[in-house]
C-alpha cells in the first residue's frame, strides 16, 4: 500500500469522527435565573434549596457590582408592588411595632463555640443572657417590624424566605450587619419579588434566641410572618 492510499484511508476513517467532535458542544445544566429588578439573584436550582441567611448576607456584601447608591422607588413600581401583593393598612390592632434600633441597640458578642466544660445548651443560655429585658419582653410575641427584604429562598416564583433589615443598604458595599441587626423571616404563602427595596411592614411571631445548628449560630431573631404589606414609612436611619 503506497503513501497516497494510506493517507486517503486515514482521512476516510478519521474525518467523520473529527467533524462530530467539533459539532458537539458541552452541555450545560438547564438553569432558570430568578431576577430582582433585572439583576440575577439566584438560579432556580439554588432557589429551591434552603440557604443560610448569613451566607446570603455575606455574599451580598461582597458583591463586586454593588454601588453605594440609595435605591429610589418610583411611583409606577410602588403601584405595581402594591397590586402584586395587596394588603390594606390595618389600624387599631394593638400589635406593638418593634424597631431595629431596639433589636440592634445593645452589644452582642458572638462566640465561636461552647467554652471549656460547656455543652451546646449552656452555650446557648450564655448567648441569650446578653439580651436586655427591653428586647426579651417581645419574645414569642406578635409584633410588627418595618424594614427591607433580602430574598433567600424562592418557590413558584415567589419569595418564601428572606432577611429583614433596617435599610436597603444594610447588606451591601462591604458592610455586613451585626447578627442583632437583622431578622430571618419565613412566609409560607410567599410574596412578590417586586417588594425588594420597598419599605414593608412585616407582622408575625418574633422568636428571640440563638439558633444553633451544627455548632454554629445561624440567627438570633426569627419570624414566621403572617402578613407583609407595603408601607408609606421609611425605616432608613
Amino acid at each position: 500500500m503506497n503513501f497516497r492510499m494510506m493517507a486517503a484511508l486515514i482521512l476516510v476513517v478519521a474525518l467523520p469522527t473529527f467533524l462530530s467532535l467539533r459539532e458537539k458542544k458541552p452541555e450545560k445544566a438547564s438553569e432558570t435565573v430568578v431576577s430582582v429588578q433585572g439583576k440575577p439573584m439566584l438560579s432556580q436550582a439554588s432557589a429551591e434549596k434552603s440557604s443560610s441567611a448569613m451566607d446570603v448576607i455575606v455574599a451580598r456584601s461582597q458583591d463586586p457590582e454593588a454601588k453605594p447608591t440609595m435605591p429610589e422607588v418610583n411611583p409606577a413600581r410602588l403601584k405595581a408592588a402594591q397590586s402584586a401583593h395587596p394588603q390594606p393598612e390595618s389600624g387599631g390592632s394593638g400589635v406593638p411595632s418593634v424597631s431595629f434600633e431596639l433589636l440592634g441597640g445593645f452589644p452582642y458578642e458572638l462566640t465561636d463555640g461552647p467554652g471549656e466544660g460547656q455543652d451546646a445548651a449552656e452555650w446557648a443560655r450564655d448567648l441569650d443572657a446578653q439580651f436586655p429585658k427591653e428586647v426579651m419582653q417581645y419574645r414569642d410575641q406578635e409584633v410588627e417590624l418595618l424594614g427591607y427584604i433580602i430574598p433567600i429562598d424562592f418557590k413558584d416564583g415567589k419569595v418564601i424566605s428572606f432577611v429583614l433589615v433596617s435599610s436597603p443598604m444594610a447588606c451591601c458595599f462591604g458592610v455586613v450587619p451585626k447578627i442583632n441587626e437583622w431578622v430571618h423571616v419565613k412566609i409560607s404563602e410567599g410574596i412578590s419579588s417586586l417588594l425588594v427595596d420597598i419599605p414593608l411592614k412585616v407582622r408575625g411571631n418574633l422568636r428571640i434566641g440563638a439558633d444553633i445548628q451544627d455548632g454554629a449560630v445561624l440567627s438570633i431573631y426569627r419570624m414566621d410572618a403572617t402578613s407583609v404589606r407595603v408601607s408609606q414609612e421609611d425605616s432608613r436611619m
